[in-house]
């Protein structure tokens, strides 16, 4: 039986343990490397308190490669050509937890190269949209990597979006990694399923570390690095199985992608850059109401971090119970993605008010964030 399987365990154990292990040596050494390292709580998007290391994608990073030596050798391989591909992606976001102030758009065409590179490496790209008159022209090798291109590193940037709070990230990005477990299961593509476990075993290390205390942050490198890792997977199950459906693979990521759609559209509307940053993401606004409710219970707003993280991986879990209990169709797909995308807005549209009662006062809070600047916790 796979789910016993030494071939999904030992990637696991060894991703995980190889991570963990980082983690822990990052904390122990931090008085060495703290003034280089740690997050400043300076900023008006930094939730938490006392610096904190923000070069997690390091450990997440060596625990990957500690995974794929334990994989079997065909996982192996794609575990190898995927960790070679984001390393120009994590070197850019690293660079920028290091150094701060790094541009925002070397750190895209970091992306962008990583992405060319796991083309590159793998053979693998987006050729079918499943829409009639594109796919004639997804089929056109130039075309089809240019699109896939572009849409890892976009949604590398999504990931680091929702890279807010205490386990938020990491979270969504084990859930998004179990339903493509459980999508390529369904498909018998076990390579892929022994990937995305092995790639969960090397997240889990990281998260008893960050959530709920928030001891260690992903960073830049980390969110770019786990963004491209679910990004590969997103790609790579509908091209190794032709009767998937890209779209499910849409769904499984749609709440990093409606983060980043929302965050474009407020900002163009209100006539700034996308890469502008702002304070009104939804995790930000849930983090602001449960501040609140804290508050008035008289308990301590710190805890009001990791359960913002928490309460937002019900995005994900979402996903994962569609992939669960819905037919892996376009049709069912695109009506999920339509349900969430309603979702989404509804709940935004409360959290900016909250609640029907007082939206006048909610207009006044929303407009008084309007200059707020992003960070990353």
């Amino acid at each position: 039986m796979m789910a016993l399987s030494p071939d999904l365990v030992a990637p696991f154990l060894a991703g995980f343990a190889a991570t963990l292990a980082v983690c822990i040596a990052i904390l122990m050494t931090r008085r060495w490397h703290g003034r280089l390292s740690s997050d400043s709580v300076d900023g008006p998007q930094k939730f938490h308190l006392g610096a904190v290391p923000r070069i997690g994608g390091l450990a997440v990073y060596v625990g990957w490669w500690g995974a794929a030596a334990m994989a079997p050798v065909p996982v192996r391989s794609l575990m190898m050509a995927v960790g070679v591909a984001t390393a120009p992606a994590l070197a850019a976001g690293l660079a920028e937890d290091l150094f701060k102030g790094g541009r925002i758009l070397l750190r895209l065409c970091a992306t962008l190269v990583s992405g060319f590179i796991f083309c590159l490496v793998t053979g693998y790209a987006v050729t079918r949209v499943e829409i009639h008159f594109l796919d004639g022209v997804m089929a056109l090798m130039p075309v089809a990597l240019v699109f896939t291109v572009v849409s890892m590193a976009w949604f590398a940037q999504a990931v680091n979006i929702v890279d807010g709070f205490h386990g938020l990230a990491v979270g969504t990005g084990i859930v998004m990694l179990a339903a493509f477990a459980v999508f390529a299961s369904a498909l018998g593509d076990f390579e892929m399923t022994l990937f995305c476990c092995a790639a969960i075993g090397v997240l889990a290390g990281f998260l008893i570390i960050n959530f709920p205390l928030g001891l260690i942050f992903l960073g830049d490198g980390g969110a770019y690095f786990l963004g491209l890792v679910v990004g590969a997977v997103a790609v790579m199950i509908p091209a190794r199985n032709p009767d998937a459906s890209p779209w499910i693979s849409v769904v499984v990521i749609a709440y990093p992608l409606l983060e980043a759609v929302f965050a474009a559209a407020r900002k163009f509307g209100r006539g700034h850059a996308p890469w502008q940053p702002d304070r009104l993401h939804l995790h930000m606004l849930v983090y602001r109401r449960l501040c609140k409710r804290f508050v008035r219970n008289g308990g301590d707003t710190r805890f009001a971090n990791p359960a913002a993280g928490a309460a937002m991986w019900a995005w994900p879990l979402a996903s994962l119970a569609s992939v669960l209990l819905l037919s892996h169709t376009r049709t069912s797909s695109l009506i999920m993605l339509g349900v969430l995308a309603v979702l989404y807005a509804a709940v935004y549209r409360f959290a900016v008010n909250g609640g029907p009662r007082r939206p006048a006062a909610a207009r006044a809070g929303h407009a008084s964030l309007k200059d707020g600047a992003d960070g990353s916790s």
